[in-house]
């Protein structure tokens, strides 16, 4: 029995970019143990997998807050070690997750080679390295790319996720109640991880607006996450009563509530962000929105066709923060693009 740890700590979508390496491991090598260690925010998605067998987490990020807890964090590492893995997979690529393989010391600790890592630090860590020669490969199959170490070839791309009924008791009451919405029920996340993947929210408005004048029935349900709930209600507010009544918000949710939220819609729409390859995931009709990322790399993979990429000459260019007095990025995708684009898919 192959004993295998997968190294993803973050974030959202990138994890879920992972999901296919069990799936091929558990494909080709039945009687295979895997296990995945991630932050403990990730814990309970990860779980979905039912390809992993056993997730660990731990609190690196916390670290900046509590840094006297390493001696925690490097503890628990070391129990991992004792498990003596005959293979680990570091599919982050950066410092953080090449000190966790260095710690947990694998027998095969696989990584990517040094010009394929996010930080080029990372490859000190790992005795085992994948070249990957396309440099604009999507980052589901450069992951999948680090199984050839076990002989592992195949492009067949599966997201395994198991949704049970116990993981949505908080919210049944809201998922019944949108459930019997007149449909297309359409999903829309506004926000993402820093500003340069965000389109202005008065381009958001101009979509609402034409799906409601395009589609009588469609009901909308609006996505937010933490740090956000006041700003997505400001502007659910800006809309006329008539429109409000179709324009629902999303209560407070966990992950894992998340996909039971959206595993009801008829279509999602979102900047590069989690909730958009939570969609892609579940096999859901997904329109994503890039304006400083790249969809050739980082896209919806079951939506390739379904993305709407910056006009602007500067992008893809991966900057938290532009430094132009305005992101030509985030202004050159309009609300007639993305309309256009919905009209093609419903």
């Amino acid at each position: 029995m192959k004993k295998i740890i997968i190294i993803k700590l973050s974030s959202l979508g990138d994890i879920l970019h992972s999901f296919p390496v069990p799936y091929l491991i558990r494909k080709h090598i039945k009687d295979a143990e895997i296990h995945w260690v991630a932050e403990k925010c990730y814990h309970d998605m990860i779980c979905l997998n039912d390809c992993v067998d056993f997730v660990h987490s731990v609190e690196i990020r916390a670290l900046k807050r509590k840094p006297v807890n390493i001696f925690k964090e490097i503890g628990s590492l070391k129990e991992l070690r004792k498990m003596s893995f005959e293979y680990s997979f570091d599919l982050q690529g950066n410092l953080k997750s090449g000190v966790v393989s260095l710690i947990i010391n694998a027998e095969k600790r696989v990584g990517f080679d040094r010009k394929n890592c996010r930080e080029p630090v990372n490859s000190l860590f790992n005795n085992k390295k994948i070249a990957i020669e396309d440099e604009n490969s999507h980052v589901v199959l450069k992951n999948i790319r680090q199984l050839e170490i076990l002989g592992i070839r195949d492009d067949e791309i599966a997201f395994p996720v198991k949704l049970s009924r116990a993981s949505t008791q908080n919210i049944r009451e809201y998922i019944r109640a949108i459930s019997a919405l007149k449909r297309p029920l359409i999903g829309i996340s506004p926000f993402a991880g820093f500003e340069t993947k965000m389109l202005p929210l008065i381009t958001w408005k101009e979509v609402l607006v034409g799906i409601m004048h395009d589609y009588s029935d469609a009901n909308i349900i609006l996505f937010w996450g933490p740090g956000e709930f006041e700003i997505i209600k400001n502007f659910h507010e800006s809309f006329s009563e008539g429109y409000r009544k179709r324009i629902v918000m999303m209560p407070a949710s966990s992950i894992i509530e998340s996909f039971a939220i959206i595993d009801l819609f008829d279509l999602f729409l979102a900047s590069d962000t989690g909730p958009l390859h939570i969609a892609d995931s579940l096999g859901k009709n997904v329109i994503g929105i890039y304006t400083c990322t790249s969809p050739d790399k980082n896209g919806p993979f079951n939506n390739m066709d379904n993305t709407i990429s910056s006009r602007a000459e500067c992008s893809p260019c991966y900057k938290r923060h532009c430094p132009l007095p305005v992101s030509a990025c985030r202004t050159s995708i309009s609300a007639g693009d993305i309309l256009n684009k919905i009209r093609a898919v419903l």
